[in-house]
């Protein structure tokens, strides 16, 4: 008798991983959302008589542009490294192996199998038999 393999499970290590990576990714991008609002909350607040048209600002003026400009610098390198993060979950996710079924479910399938698959900028589609 030939030895079988057991099945490989669809939520794989390496599936289980890139999920938690791409999450991870999510939140910094979240964030880094906060710290841009927050950038653009300090801006706006300091133009509310605090500077003028030509930026010239009191002590409170450019203490609200600094902080302004500090959340935004924050905001900034949150975005890159979440998507950064992000994108190598997903590269992770996507390059796990396939799912084996059993031999018993193979045979179960019976008939062709149509796969569609969306890309950027391309569409692949695989019909299986």
């Amino acid at each position: 008798p030939t030895p079988t393999t057991p099945p490989t499970p669809f939520w794989s290590t390496q599936r289980i991983i890139g999920t938690a990576v791409g999450v991870a990714g999510l939140a910094t991008l979240g964030v880094g959302s906060y710290f841009g609002a927050s950038a653009m909350g300090s801006q706006s607040e300091s133009n509310d008589g605090h500077c003028d048209d030509a930026n010239r600002c009191d002590p409170t003026g450019r203490q609200l542009r600094e902080d302004a400009s500090g959340a935004g610098d924050v905001s900034t390198v949150l975005f890159i490294v979440g998507g950064a993060v992000l994108a190598g979950g997903v590269v992770l996710f996507a390059t796990a192996p396939s799912p084996t079924k059993t031999s018993d479910e193979k045979s179960a399938q019976g008939g062709p199998r149509t796969q569609v698959s969306l890309g950027l900028g391309s569409i692949q589609a695989r019909v299986t038999f």
